[in-house]
């Protein structure tokens, strides 16, 4: 139900606001290293996990590249996968069904892991975030001409079903982004802001999407729930937060916070990579009971940043 979710929303932020100043001391634990990777180090990258592999592609090294590979953690290995049939810098990247779905601006592009193959999707708007849905489906949004734009997408052959806007306010939006509960449950957060990006000045819409409309469940002012402005989430950004087995895994700064469903908070995890990439919210998925990261940015204060070609495996059951 909507106010399922709204509570919801509303008990991670209230758990966020109180878990710094009641944290317990983490613990430090050392990563394993994921090494022997068949590509360059880089940044704003995509990863992605598809169930059985963490799939590494596009970003930046000397250049915007197309490549990219698959590591199994259950083997240690890599496979190369086919290069995109163009690069992107930056992209919002997820599992869509058993196809990986990345969106960049007016570029979508789904990848099919089984038969190592891409395709080229035209939305036909500027496309701003995008999120899974139903029957390995993709929800895609963005801007045109006349106003926000959703569509659909089927990722098996690459056809969109533009949705309807009926019921989203028409006035300018800075911030859109799209988010799924369930396999079928759509919703919309279209933002806006009085002073450049800032939060504190922003409003932000809640729709849901339901029998060809958009209904507004709420308006928000308290700067909480502003998506981020374009495709692609830079190193420094949110942090990553996942359900998993009744826990909500959160990760910032190098420090993995494991936090029972009941409100109570585990001891916290200081990750600690030893020269290797930092444990970045941006290059990091959750593979069963661990954490996988690859490249991005080192994290060590007194040294120049690089963007080695290592990653990092990390459990999520030390802090329990």
């Amino acid at each position: 139900m909507p106010r399922a979710v709204l509570s919801l929303l509303l008990a991670v932020a209230a758990l966020y606001a109180t878990s710094c100043a009641h944290m317990p001391e983490p613990i430090d634990t050392t990563a394993a290293v994921i090494d022997g990777s068949p590509l360059h180090g880089r940044y704003n990258h995509s990863v992605v996990w598809t169930g059985s592999e963490m799939i590494v592609w596009g970003g930046q090294a000397d250049t915007t590249v197309k490549d990219g590979a698959a590591y199994d953690p259950g083997t240690d290995t890599w496979r190369t996968i086919a290069e995109a049939p163009v690069s992107a810098g930056s992209a919002d990247t997820f599992m869509s069904g058993k196809r990986m779905v990345s969106v960049s601006e007016e570029l979508v592009l789904v990848y099919d892991p089984r038969s190592d193959e891409w395709a080229r999707v035209e939305p036909g708007f500027d496309v701003v975030d995008g999120a899974p849905f139903s029957s390995g489906r993709a929800a895609l949004v963005g801007t045109d001409g006349d106003g926000v734009r959703v569509a659909l997408v089927d990722a098996r052959d690459g056809t969109a079903e533009r949705l309807s806007a009926r019921g989203i306010d028409p006035s300018s939006r800075t911030n859109l982004a799209l988010a799924t509960r369930g396999t079928d449950d759509l919703w919309l957060l279209a933002a806006s802001t009085d002073t450049g990006n800032a939060a504190e000045n922003a409003t932000t819409d809640l729709y849901r999407w339901d029998e060809g409309e958009w209904l507004r469940e709420r308006t928000d002012t308290s700067g909480y729930l502003v998506p981020a402005s374009g495709t692609g989430v830079h190193d420094s950004g949110p942090a990553f937060a996942r359900w998993e087995a009744g826990r909500l895994l959160s990760l910032n700064n190098a420090s993995l916070g494991i936090h029972a469903a009941d409100g109570r908070s585990a001891a916290p995890l200081h990750v600690g990579s030893e020269g290797g990439p930092c444990l970045s919210s941006r290059y990091t998925v959750l593979a069963g009971d661990e954490l996988l990261t690859w490249s991005g940015p080192t994290c060590t204060a007194d040294t120049t940043v690089t963007h080695p070609p290592t990653g990092l495996r990390v459990p999520t059951t030390g802090a329990e």
